[in-house]
C-alpha cells in the first residue's frame, strides 16, 4: 500500500546500508540497536498514520480518484480498502525487523514469516510463488484453505508434500515450479 511505502518501507530503505555495515562489522549490538529504534519509529510514525488515514480515507479518496468514471460508490468502497491498508501501518515494524535480518543473512525467519501470513488469511484463493525455493512448508501452510483453488508452487516439493495436497478442500490445479 502507499502509505506503507512511503513511511516504513522507505525507512528500511534507508537504514538497510548501516545495518549491513554493522552487520559485516560483527557488531550485533549496533545491528539489535539501530533495528529497535527504526521499529519504534515506524510505530511512532505508522499509529498516528493509521488514524489519520481511517478518518480522512473518504474524502482523500475522493480527491485523488473521484472524477469521470470514478463516481461516489467507487469512492465510499476504495475508501474501506483505504482503511483497511491503513491498519496494516500499525503492524508494520516487523519490515524494520526483516532489513536486520537480511542484514545478517538470515532469511529464514523472513520465510517463516511470510508462511505464517499465507496460513493466517483464509480467503486465499490463488498463490503463485512459481520460480521460488518455496517448498513442503508453504503446503502445511496453505492446506485447509477453503477457498484456495490454484497454486503454483517452489522447486522444493517433496513426495510428502505433494501428499498434502489432499488436504485442500477444492483443489483443482497444482503446478511445481523448476530450480530458480
Amino acid at each position: 500500500s502507499a502509505p506503507q511505502d512511503l513511511f516504513i518501507v522507505s525507512m528500511g530503505s534507508v537504514i538497510l546500508p548501516a545495518l549491513a555495515a554493522d552487520a559485516a562489522a560483527g557488531r550485533l549490538e549496533d545491528v539489535r540497536r539501530r533495528a529497535a529504534t527504526g521499529m519504534r519509529m515506524a510505530t511512532f510514525f505508522g499509529i498516528p498514520a493509521a488514524v489519520g488515514l481511517l478518518f480522512l480515507a473518504e474524502p482523500v479518496t475522493a480527491l485523488l480518484y473521484q472524477r469521470g468514471q470514478f463516481d461516489a460508490a467507487d469512492t465510499v468502497d476504495t475508501a474501506a480498502a483505504v482503511r483497511g491498508f491503513a491498519l496494516s501501518l500499525i503492524f508494520s515494524a516487523h519490515l524494520i525487523l526483516y532489513q536486520a535480518f537480511y542484514a545478517l543473512g538470515r532469511t529464514g525467519p523472513i520465510l517463516l514469516s511470510g508462511l505464517a501470513h499465507l496460513a493466517a488469511c483464509p480467503a486465499l484463493e490463488r498463490v503463485d510463488l512459481l520460480g521460488t525455493p518455496a517448498g513442503d512448508g508453504t503446503i502445511r501452510a496453505l492446506a485447509g484453505k477453503p477457498q484456495l483453488r490454484h497454486l503454483r508452487s517452489g522447486s522444493r516439493v517433496t513426495d510428502a508434500g505433494a501428499a498434502l495436497l489432499a488436504e485442500f478442500p477444492a483443489f483443482a490445479e497444482w503446478q511445481q515450479g523448476g530450480e530458480a
